[in-house]
């Protein structure tokens, strides 16, 4: 009962978070218009890119090598604070330079794009917060500062530029990039006090250590979320990729599951694995997979038919949207590859934890090949349809995958 008491509540969280963003994306479509809001979203994608990079597999080094933590004994000098500090550092001084150079490369085509590095060392930033919360058994803070603080911050945001009726797209992208950063921040302002006040302590202090591998299997784990409008966006035009750019948003909330599984899980699963407890983690990741599935097929039911009701008024939220039985088909395409990632739960965790690095890596970098290569032929074709069925494909075979490895290890260590 408490189990589940926890993971609704993270999944509540996620729900509203979600309500929260969801109003947000269909406020800039309206202020926006779907040309603009097109080019919005590839710079999203764009920056999603390089906060992979730019974190270098951190977050799941984190969690695998201190969880589960107390976060309230930290003292000077802390890896962790060090790290931490350091990404808000750049974040900041990313954010500030390209302020300054704005004016003098706006006049060129697609300037827009230069906003993807403050915006990518952000989303940096807060994946390392969420990692470092996750590994204190925190959870739920975590949750309640990526999903739901960081979607008040951009509706906040966003109301008060419709109130000045400013439809300029630097103003929406540094406003993507503060609320990034300031969720990061809202939770973890007394690791920032402790580097601050101990400013000479922690300038001989060490950083947490980056793992080939596990940025390795980061890069080829999460890459594949930003693919299909990254690589989408170099044929079909901006409108078109509105489409594409809606469905994956709108259909978000279905893996809630696993993340809130792998938030209330992972520690757990990690402790059980560093005892030899294969049991307890077997059973407490069949639980997780469970938890994932459940509600990734009823928010695909719930997303799918509000859509559908909502797109039959004229002038609403899907105003922008003409075809509307097209979004709905996208949509529901998205959705199979949003339950596909979910089917099997917090699989790549937990083949982390369990050592399978090298594994996850390289059947990772194999999927994400052949994913690339279907969405270039999807891309030859300019049909987003053709571009959703490569990557549910892609979502299941991935998943599948890596559970049959974890199944195999289990039975190994345990007859289970």
């Amino acid at each position: 009962m408490r189990t589940l008491k926890a993971l609704s509540s993270i999944v509540l969280v996620q729900g509203l978070g979600a309500g929260l963003s969801l109003i947000f994306f269909l406020i800039l479509t309206k202020l926006l218009g779907a040309e603009e809001f097109g080019k919005y979203v590839w710079v999203i994608s764009i920056s999603g890119i390089i906060a992979l990079l730019v974190q270098l597999g951190l977050p799941t080094s984190i969690v695998k090598k201190f969880a589960p933590l107390s976060l309230y004994k930290i003292t000077a000098p802390s890896a962790l604070a060090n790290t931490f500090s350091i990404y808000v550092l750049l974040s900041i001084v990313s954010c500030i330079t390209l302020l300054c150079i704005l004016p003098y490369i706006n006049d060129f085509t697609r300037y827009e794009i230069a906003w993807a590095v403050p915006i990518g060392t952000s989303l940096a930033c807060l994946a390392i917060s969420d990692a470092i919360l996750r590994s204190a058994n925190l959870g739920i803070k975590a949750q309640i500062a990526s999903q739901l603080i960081r979607n008040l911050f951009l509706i906040i945001g966003v109301l008060l530029l419709v109130l000045f009726n400013n439809s300029n797209v630097d103003i929406y992208l540094f406003l993507y990039s503060a609320t990034a950063l300031l969720s990061a921040i809202v939770f973890l302002t007394p690791l920032l006090t402790l580097v601050i006040k101990n400013i000479s302590v922690s300038s001989g202090g060490k950083v947490v250590g980056s793992n080939t591998s596990h940025f390795q299997v980061a890069m080829s784990r999460s890459i594949g979320n930003h693919l299909p409008i990254f690589i989408t966006g170099f044929f079909v035009s901006p409108e078109v990729l509105a489409y594409l750019a809606i469905a994956m948003r709108l259909t978000a909330p279905i893996i809630f599951g696993v993340s809130a599984s792998r938030a209330y899980f992972g520690a757990k699963i990690n402790k059980s694995i560093k005892t030899s407890q294969y049991s307890d983690a077997y059973k407490d990741y069949n639980s997780a997979a469970i938890f994932s599935l459940v509600i990734a097929m009823i928010g695909a039911l719930f997303i799918i038919t509000i859509t559908a009701f909502l797109i039959t008024f004229d002038y609403g939220l899907f105003e922008n949207f003409s075809d509307g039985e097209f979004l709905i088909i996208i949509l529901c395409l998205v959705s199979v590859f949003r339950i596909s990632l979910a089917a099997f739960g917090p699989v790549q965790l937990v083949a982390i934890l369990l050592n399978c690095e090298k594994f996850v890596r390289n059947y990772n970098l194999v999927m994400l090949a052949t994913l690339t290569i279907g969405l270039l032929i999807a891309g030859i074709f300019e049909n987003i349809a053709i571009t959703a069925t490569i990557m549910l494909l892609y979502g299941f075979f991935v998943s599948f995958g890596l559970w049959l490895k974890i199944k195999s290890i289990f039975k190994k260590h345990h007859n289970l």
